[in-house]
């Protein structure tokens, strides 16, 4: 493993962030359009925005904080550099 190797298991958490920030949001608009807030409350948007900034970052949180997932993701990546592609290339990131 090694300093790369980290480097891009941040982007993938970055990554991983970025989607459920959007399907939090996704879900608060599909409850606010379900329940009427979206027209009765101007500041309906705001919040379902915030709210799934807030999701993401404690999901990517929840899991970034676990010791034992993050070395099985950073084993994961090394052992994909490893594999011979059907190109008979290696994969160099």
């Amino acid at each position: 493993m090694s300093k790369d190797d980290a480097t891009w298991l941040n982007v993938a958490y970055v990554v991983f962030l970025v989607l459920a920030a959007y399907v939090g949001f996704k879900a608060i608009e599909t409850l606010g359009l379900q329940t009427g807030w979206v027209e009765r409350f101007e500041w309906f948007s705001i919040v379902s925005t915030l709210g799934g900034v807030v999701i993401g970052i404690i999901a990517t949180v929840i899991v970034r904080t676990d010791a034992e997932r993050h070395e099985y993701l950073l084993s994961s990546i090394a052992e994909l550099r490893k594999v011979t592609w059907p190109l008979g290339r290696t994969l160099s990131v």
